[in-house]
């Protein structure tokens, strides 16, 4: 018995690390996808033509919520952060994208009591990306993304909606095979697919095997997801 135990406490140590390790990969993966040159370039470039055309006050509200946006994004390394934090990273995300496209809108509530609430880094980034250039530009030029964090007992659900163009069944099946998938080969997904199945699973990683995304859709309606995480006010 002594023995067994012995081995069950090396295999549980061993299992920890290798989450550990995942967990990281995931989160290098998540910044990586954040860390857009793409991205970067364009906001850049959208701040000199705003300076070139004397709209000075939009280039500087601009660069304030780039700051924002990566130094949230950054966050010292950390892998878990205030929900509040996570949510203004959202707010600068879509600000930026506001003033270059200046084509749909935006709102962003937490619930009261939700103050000490801490979340995974960069967890609703890659769903309001896909919200927005999946979700509504390929469809309507005055969209609104809804983003709203409410709690549900011991746990908190984060939802982001949108009022776009909708899913058929054969792609919201494709995605709930991927987000259903133990193993996300990468490179055979398409981006919406992929953001997504990262997210899930750096989710199950931190959190468990039951807490992931549920996708709500209906065509010409619009998308929403739903992220369950547990209530923290510091991760365990």
């Amino acid at each position: 018995g002594f023995n067994q135990m012995l081995s069950r406490i090396r295999q549980l140590i061993q299992e920890v690390y290798e989450s550990r390790i995942r967990q990281k990969q995931y989160e290098m993966t998540a910044l990586r996808a954040q860390i857009n040159p793409h991205f970067l370039h364009n906001t850049l470039d959208c701040i000199k033509t705003l300076c070139s055309c004397n709209e000075n006050d939009l280039a500087e509200e601009m660069l304030d919520q780039l700051v924002i946006f990566y130094r949230i994004g950054v966050s010292k390394g950390k892998s878990f952060i205030p929900l509040r934090e996570e949510l203004k990273h959202i707010r600068a995300y879509l600000s930026i994208l506001q003033i270059r496209f200046d084509d749909f809108r935006f709102e962003i509530h937490m619930e009261e009591g939700l103050e000490q609430c801490v979340t995974l880094r960069m967890m609703l980034q890659p769903i309001v990306e896909n919200a927005l250039y999946h979700g509504i530009r390929p469809y309507r030029t005055d969209g609104t993304i809804y983003v709203d964090a409410v709690k549900k007992e011991d746990m908190v659900e984060l939802h982001v909606k949108d009022d776009g163009g909708g899913m058929p069944e054969d792609v919201l099946e494709k995605i709930n095979r991927s987000l259903q998938e133990p193993i996300c080969d990468y490179s055979e997904k398409s981006y919406n697919v992929y953001g997504l199945k990262n997210v899930q699973d750096r989710i199950q990683i931190a959190y468990g095997k039951n807490y992931k995304i549920r996708i709500e859709t209906e065509e010409d309606c619009g998308t929403e997801v739903i992220v369950t995480i547990p209530y923290e006010e510091e991760h365990k």
